[in-house]
């Protein structure tokens, strides 16, 4: 084993340092970037918009006090959602996501939100909204439930509705939806 023996007043002058502070900060924004991934295999999609749900997941997680550790999103078909469906939910039709929070420890996330693409499109187009729009909901909606809340009822529909609408709001403008 090997052992390192810091000088205080040297290990001071690194702690205050602006190249410790610039790297600290880059340390933080790639972790940041790394704990919520996109994986989609089309081209209707722009990266660079999607990014801006980043912080209105992290914002979703900090209110309810979860620690994300990591949110992988996959846009997928219709078809291939609709298998996983069958297969671990025991349904049988389509849906716009299905969430999975592997984690064992509570209040910690490290989940995958697998997405419909399809249907995120065809949403967008019966409520009038753009694809990005939708997508941004959907995942919002995903979020939501990774933090316990439930849309089992007319009454928990709602106050998710509710919560998608705050949430939204903060990254598209009024009057767009």
């Amino acid at each position: 084993m090997r052992s390192v023996v810091f000088n205080a007043s040297a290990l001071f002058c690194f702690l205050s340092s602006p190249l410790l502070s610039s790297l600290i900060a880059f340390s933080v924004s790639l972790r940041l970037l790394i704990m919520i991934e996109f994986f989609f295999d089309t081209e209707e999609v722009d990266f660079e918009k999607l990014q801006v749900i980043e912080p209105v997941v992290e914002k979703i997680l900090s209110d309810y006090e979860y620690i994300l550790k990591y949110e992988n999103i996959i846009l997928m078909s219709d078809e291939e959602l609709l298998e996983i469906n069958r297969e671990f939910l025991r349904h049988d039709y389509f849906t716009d996501i299905i969430t999975f929070n592997y984690s064992e420890v509570p209040k910690n996330v490290e989940a995958e939100l697998y997405i419909s693409w399809d249907r995120v499109k065809e949403n967008a187009n019966e409520h009038n909204v753009s694809d990005l729009d939708e997508l941004y909901r959907v995942i919002i909606h995903g979020t939501l439930h990774l933090v316990g809340f439930e849309d089992g009822t007319p009454k928990l529909k709602n106050e998710m509705q509710s919560l998608e609408n705050q949430y939204i709001n903060s990254i598209v403008p009024r009057g767009t939806l």
